[in-house]
């Protein structure tokens, strides 16, 4: 019994040891995975326990959490990085993970599905989310420039301003803007109120292979952007944030008040005048007066009492005497108007999940300040992506769903004549920014001028608004039928209500202030639903062929509907009081809306044998209700084929080419962006011009209708020849990596409105499918990483695109030419035959009429005399005229750039990331307002550069106001190179010791300085050289654009 007893203690107690021992071998290990160059947190690892099995993802702030076995060693795998085994006693974690720029397990979300790169055929540029991170940036715009070959963006810099994107060139005269597609669901509406923050990733299907699966849509390729999912593991809290302060760049050189006042006397004295002038007197030199109002005045004048002040804000009276102090010292306008601005930007997202449920859900905030006083634009962002999984995950449901509500305040349009930032060029300093009673002082005091005071603009916009509430996004089901079998229904919904209102003052400071003040206002909305239904086979025969069949169908629906209103003669200026019904006079509203749709059938297959040989072909079939029936439908296929060289017996085992691919691929895309009506003549109605008193009683109007435009019911779709050549190469165990792209894409059948004789009436002209146009050029992208001495690790990356556009056709008359460009100057841009797309035609300037003897020899050219322009006889007829213009330079960059470093030494790191575009051309229309004889306003310094005797080389041409108007005409005075090289981002960034924030419940903690658009290297007289413009033919075209926006930013990331 006691023997029994003993046995049953003793094994007991062993049992109980073991559980000890098993109890002591077990252990919690928590950390971050940073990619060990940018530092960032990297979402989705996938952490797995060798032997013991254990396995969970990463969350969205990059931090885990994990129960192993002592003895387990840690396996960090992720797509796009090398993977790591650890093994180490450590409880916390850091761990960093080296980009492998060449993963050929990387999975690349394209067109309907994804597919591993090692497998692609087509031109796939991808962007990942550490890029993105490493750039805080307002818009996707911004986060993108520079970072893609063939990819060039333009940044508006306004608060909330739009970009304009271009891939590989443009496609068309008509819309090149490409298509996004965001989780699934396509659109080329607004961006802005798209937060940055939440994309993981960004594709870029640059060639017909690629991106012909989007049929009619895709002729100017295509972003597929994927944003944050979620991942298993517990629940995880991040908080992004940063803050900064903007400011402008270098601003213009302009001349003083005493300065501007004796060019205006050498200007008379050139033109045979006794100088003159209301404000500066008539002795043999100009004197300054005290006062600007009234004209002329000194002190002591007792036209300068102040008791005789009078001023009315809603409108000028001859009552008015608003007495104002010269500053003879010269008001800096541009400081006037710019301001140090904060722009900040936070967000929070928690993230978590199991095997068969997923959750991603953020908010976000971005706020930006405008470097002109009275403006910004505000973001607030609410996300929800959800996954589900039913019947052991066979079945799928989820939803990714944005709510997004931006504003912008203030005055909103530049790129014109009058905008504020036009008006600080214009002005002339001696006018103070107020009175002597601290109203708004302006050019209304004689001889100063008709420009506007920019910061009264600026100040009575501030009340303007321009709102939009927008709901984006899609919910899906996924179901997998058999093995290799899976079926996906997907319904996108993108809506928004869009709103408005802005207040026109009367200037009443100013020379020509305008009659009455107005208000407008206007609502609209835009509801586009898309629902995809795709059904895909994967399947590996013989461990050597592997095929993947794609086949679906998609309908896309489109409403647009808005409302517009105005009033005018307010009795107030008080903004409460700002709504239509308060209005007295001219009682204007106007209403339209609009409908599309587009049904498709579609269909892919990609084949590859033992990863070495590939094929892939597409096929896509678009019907839109913007064609008529002759031409309502499409087609549209590509074949792409891959040689995976590294393959072969020769390469295989080599240990230092890692992979070397050869690819190719030709299609056909198309282009249906040419308004939904242009297929239908339209009729229009207005009481000015379609009504009449058919009775001639004098009584009430009967309203008529008068023909819009024509339309073309045999219009066809423009469609894009796209040929691609492409090589990817990966050597030293993927260090050095390198992509390099060839192409060419013909677009046909474009869209022209040819001219109809003045006998056709006043309805625009029918489209037509008449004009041609090419595009080629090469992408190049090349990345090396490694490591010194083992804590020091770097990579340098670098990307670069030419192409060369040329207009093969507009219609059968070669010498037909679109023209664009209008500016004060004249045109300036031509769409013609032979030449690239607004391309810049204008006169030849060769220097200036050194003396008599150059005048008499030289061809007839008005007025022309010693000291002006002289103009090249480009046909040398002898006649000086509009045949003597000729192509001078155009837009489109010779080649652009980007080149990024990167550094990272312990937990300290460094980023530089340089962008620049070389050889594109401006016209700085400015010069116009500045550098002659215009409008009596404000002087360039380079006004006091002209041409006179003991002057010869200079750089205008003689002062006289008899030939102000021939020498100041659109010229190739006004072109310059554009070209610049910008450091676009500098970061240095800490992580702080995981031991120190053990201490205060913080998984992580990254704190960086940010200096963003720092430096630019530029030749450019104006501003800023990268200029921002909506329309094609006004590529370009600098009259008056915003600045591209400086910063310096410091930042947190916290994981919690």
């Amino acid at each position: 019994m006691k023997s029994y007893k003993f046995k049953a203690i003793a094994f007991l107690f062993a049992v109980l040891s073991a559980l000890s021992a098993r109890g002591q071998n077990v252990r919690e290990v928590t950390g971050i995975v940073l990619d060990s160059l940018t530092q960032t947190p990297i979402h989705g690892v996938n952490i797995t326990a060798k032997p013991g099995g254990q396995h969970i993802n990463t969350s969205a702030d990059g931090t885990f959490q994990i129960t192993i076995n002592i003895e387990d060693v840690l396996v960090f795998t992720s797509i796009g990085y090398i993977p790591l085994e650890l093994k180490t006693s450590e409880d916390t974690l850091k761990v960093l993970l080296a980009q492998d720029f060449q993963s050929l397990n990387e999975v690349v979300v394209t067109g309907y599905g994804t597919q591993q790169r090692k497998d692609i055929t087509g031109a796939i540029t991808s962007v990942a989310a550490e890029d993105l991170k490493a750039v805080p940036a307002p818009n996707l715009g911004q986060a993108l420039q520079g970072r893609a070959a063939g990819v060039t963006v333009v940044n508006d810099g306004r608060p909330g301003g739009n970009q304009t994107v271009r891939i590989r060139g443009f496609g068309t005269i008509n819309n090149s803007n490409p298509l996004y597609v965001i989780d699934g669901v396509p659109t080329k509406q607004n961006l802005n109120s798209i937060n940055p923050n939440d994309i993981e990733t960004i594709q870029i299907l640059k060639d017909a292979a690629a991106a012909s699966v989007y049929g009619s849509r895709a002729s100017n390729g295509v972003v597929v952007i994927t944003t944050k999912q979620g991942r298993s593991g517990k629940p995880r809290l991040a908080v992004e944030s940063f803050y900064g302060i903007q400011s402008a760049g270098k601003m213009p050189e302009m001349v003083t008040p005493i300065q501007a006042a004796e060019i205006e006397w050498a200007l008379q004295r050139n033109s045979g005048l006794t100088p003159s002038h209301p404000q500066y007197g008539n002795g043999t030199n100009p004197v300054l007066p005290d006062y600007t109002w009234p004209a002329g005045a000194m002190d002591g004048d007792p036209r300068a009492d102040p008791a005789l002040y009078s001023y009315n804000p809603l409108m000028v009276t001859s009552q008015d005497n608003p007495i104002t102090r010269a500053n003879k010292m010269g008001t800096d306008w541009f400081d006037e108007i710019f301001q140090s601005a904060p722009i900040q930007s936070y967000q929070v997202t928690a993230t978590g999940g199991t095997d068969l449920s997923k959750y991603v859900f953020s908010t976000g905030y971005f706020g930006q300040d405008g470097l002109l006083k009275y403006t910004g634009f505000n973001r607030y962002s609410i996300r929800a992506n959800t996954e589900f999984g039913f019947l052991d995950n066979k079945l799928k449901i989820g939803e990714n769903l944005q709510f997004a509500y931006t504003e912008n305040r203030g005055v909103t349009g530049y790129q014109s004549q009058t905008n504020p930032l036009t008006m600080a060029f214009r002005l002339p300093r001696i006018i103070p920014a107020y009175d002597i009673n601290g109203n708004f002082a302006g050019s209304r005091a004689a001889g100063l001028g008709n420009s506007y005071n920019p910061l009264a603009q600026l100040s009575r916009g501030q009340d303007n608004r321009a709102k939009e509430s927008r709901v984006f996004g899609n919910m899906f089901a996924e179901i997998n039928i058999l093995e290799g079998l899976k079926a996906r229904s997907n319904f996108g919904l993108d809506y928004a209500y869009n709103s408005g209102h802005s207040f026109d003052f009367v200037q009443v400071e100013a020379s020509e202030p305008g009659l009455r003040n107005g208000l407008s206002e206007y609502a609209e909305s835009t509801l586009n639903w898309t629902w995809t239904n795709t059904l895909s086979y994967s399947k590996t025969f013989n461990e050597s062929h592997l095929l993947n069949v794609l086949g679906g169908t998609e309908a896309i629906q489109d409403n647009f509907r808005r409302i517009s209103g105005g009033r005018e003669n307010y009795f107030t200026l008080d903004p409460n009081y700002r709504y239509l019904s308060a209005g007295e006079t001219n009682i204007v509203n106007s209403g339209t809306g609009a409908q599309w749709g587009l049904f498709s059938i579609f269909g892919k297959i990609d084949y590859s044998y033992k990863s070495k040989y590939l094929a892939s072909a597409t096929l896509r079939r678009d019907g839109s209700s913007r064609f008529g029936e002759n031409n309502q439908y499409g087609f549209f296929p590509a074949v792409g084929l891959g040689w995976v060289i590294s393959e072969e017996d020769m390469l295989r085992n080599s240990t230092f080419v890692n992979n070397l691919k050869l690819r190719g691929g030709v299609g056909k895309t198309g282009n249906q962006e040419i308004g939904n009506y242009a297929a239908f003549s339209t009729y229009t109605t207005a009481p000015g011009t379609t009504s009449y008193d058919l009775a001639g009683t004098s009584g009430s109007l009967i309203n008529g209708f008068a023909i819009a435009a024509l339309g073309n019911p045999d219009l066809r779709w423009e469609t894009s020849i796209s040929t691609n050549l492409g090589l990817d190469v990966a050597v030293m165990d993927n260090r050095l990596d390198m992509t390099i792209d060839i192409y060419r894409n013909v677009t046909k059948d474009m869209l022209y409105r040819t001219p109809l004789p003045s006998t056709a009436g006043g309805a625009a002209p029918p489209f037509q499918n008449i004009g041609e146009m090419v595009n080629k050029g090469i992408d190049i992208m090349l990345n090396y990483q490694g490591t010194i001495g083992g804590d020091l690790q770097y990579a340098v990356g670098g990307n670069f695109s030419l192409y060369r556009n040329e207009v093969l056709k507009i219609d059968d008359n070669d010498n037909t030419f679109i023209a664009g460009g209008d500016t004060r100057p004249g045109f300036f841009t031509r769409i013609q035959k032979g030449h690239p797309v607004s391309a810049f035609y204008t006169y030849q300037t060769d220097g200036f009429f050194q003396n008599q003897e150059e005048v008499e020899a030289h061809a007839s050219q008005e007025r022309k005399a010693v000291g002006a322009f002289r103009i090249k006889d480009i046909n040398g007829d002898g006649i000086i005229d509009a045949n003597d213009q000729t192509w001078i330079g155009n837009p489109h960059p010779d080649f652009t750039y980007g080149l990024n470093l990167s550094l990272n030494y312990k937990n300290i790191d460094l980023v530089l990331f340089f962008q620049g575009s070389q050889g594109n051309d401006v016209v700085n229309t400015l010069k116009w307002f500045t550098d002659f004889d215009n409008f009596g306003g404000n002087r360039s310094v380079r006004m006091l550069d002209t041409w006179t005797e003991t002057n010869r080389d200079a750089t205008l041409p003689l002062l006289n106001r008899n030939r102000t108007q021939l020498d100041s005409r659109a010229s190739d005075y006004y072109i310059e190179d554009g070209s610049y090289l910008r450091l676009k981002n500098v970061q240095l960034g800490v992580n702080l010791q995981p031991k120190f924030l053990e201490r205060i419940k913080i998984q992580n903690c990254r704190i960086y300085l940010q200096g963003f658009n720092l430096l630019t290297f530029t030749k450019y007289s104006g501003i800023d050289p990268e200029l921002f413009n909506s329309g094609l033919v006004d590529m370009g075209i600098d009259q008056g654009a915003y600045p591209v926006t400086r910063s310096v930013n410091l930042g947190i990331n916290l994981s919690l």
